[in-house]
């Protein structure tokens, strides 16, 4: 008798391959941002998923095997686009802040390899594979990185104008770095840890706080004002230092010393989501609901994908084992999260999926919302 899984891995298989010559005979180019579906999709699996073990008894393997299919879609769309070469390289590589957005299809690879980690160990082949072109991706994607941040550092950019749009999307090579730790030690074990996931979460906190310098000074200089200004990719400002201290629970550190990283991932995502709030009301203020809130944007995903990490991290590093819990109102504020972050970040992904329902038929329309990074 056929099994209720094998019968969806070839229905997912078959979808996937009809997806895909329609991608490649239309010549359909996903936007650069698309990787963060992938992340998003993935954060809540390896987080939300692994608290809630009903849904990951129930739909935990199904939701894998259809966040593989995702990342095949993204890598063959891709793939396609590189027929034309100077085509894919004013789409994805257009200047130096809109590169940074192609960091979300290197986390996509090992954000996929976790999730077959986490829930299918007869297939880690698979989770091998994918970490090693991961890995492969990750060097070509830190060499950009690192020229692009000296051209921002310096403020040498090809427009001047990309400085009133430097925002927190320059920090996913923060991102990037952290995920080689935490997918290198799952993966490898004691192979890896040591000396090489300490000088990646070296390399991965230096990126963060260089590039948090930089939208910072940018944002004093140039006097941004945060109706015109203000980016989602802001959110990755605390996304990013989520994923670091996810690297340092899973790299062996202290709990103490975790324990830090998370009340600064706590600080940030209060600040951030602030201004997210007043950038909202203003919206709706100024363009109303439709056009102000519920207009669709790849992008938008880097916000599930924030909140979902802040959860896995939080998951991972026990607060009891710390210093910190002794403080009431973070034992107070830690066990709300514990307890209730799950159903957020899954009724999140549910509602962008809703807001991508609605905008189906005005997805090639121009938008008001802001672009791809």
């Amino acid at each position: 008798m056929i099994s209720g899984l094998f019968l969806f891995i070839i229905v997912i298989a078959v979808l996937t391959i009809i997806i895909s010559i329609i991608i490649v005979k239309n010549n359909i180019y996903i936007p650069t941002f698309s990787g963060a579906i992938a992340v998003a999709f993935g954060i809540m699996i390896n987080g939300a998923f692994q608290q809630e073990h009903f849904l990951k008894r129930l739909i935990g393997p199904y939701a894998v095997y259809l966040l593989i299919s995702v990342l095949i879609i993204i890598v063959l769309s891709n793939l396609n686009e590189l027929r034309s070469k100077k085509y894919y390289l004013s789409h994805h590589f257009s200047d130096e802040i809109h590169t940074f957005a192609t960091g979300t299809y290197v986390i996509a690879f090992f954000t996929v390899t976790l999730s077959i980690v986490k829930e299918l160990g007869n297939i880690l082949i698979l989770a091998y594979i994918l970490f090693i072109a991961g890995c492969v991706i990750y060097l070509l994607y830190l060499f950009i990185s690192v020229k692009n941040y000296k051209a921002i550092w310096q403020e040498n950019y090809s427009k001047k104008i990309l400085m009133y749009n430097l925002n927190g999307v320059i920090l996913l090579i923060s991102v990037a770095t952290s995920y080689v730790v935490i997918d290198g030690s799952l993966l490898l074990g004691k192979f890896f840890r040591g000396s090489a996931d300490n000088i990646l979460l070296i390399l991965s906190a230096l990126f963060y706080f260089a590039g948090l310098y930089m939208i910072i000074r940018n944002y004093i200089k140039y006097k941004y004002k945060i109706m015109d200004n203000w980016k989602i990719g802001n959110v990755i400002v605390h996304g990013a230092i989520s994923t670091f201290g996810l690297a340092c629970v899973i790299a062996g550190f202290s709990s103490n010393i975790n324990g830090l990283v998370w009340i600064a991932a706590l600080l940030l995502f209060i600040i951030v989501e602030i201004y997210e709030i007043i950038f909202m009301i203003k919206r709706i203020k100024y363009y109303g609901v439709d056009k102000g809130v519920l207009t669709y944007s790849t992008n938008q995903w880097a916000r599930n994908f924030t909140f979902g990490m802040f959860l896995a991290f939080s998951i991972m590093f026990k607060i009891k084992d710390s210093v910190y819990y002794k403080i009431n109102l973070l034992d107070f504020i830690y066990n709300l999260i514990f307890s209730y972050g799950k159903y957020f970040v899954i009724g999140f992904f549910i509602v962008e999926l809703i807001v991508f329902a609605y905008n189906i038929n005005r997805l090639n329309k121009p938008k008001i919302y802001e672009g791809d990074a």
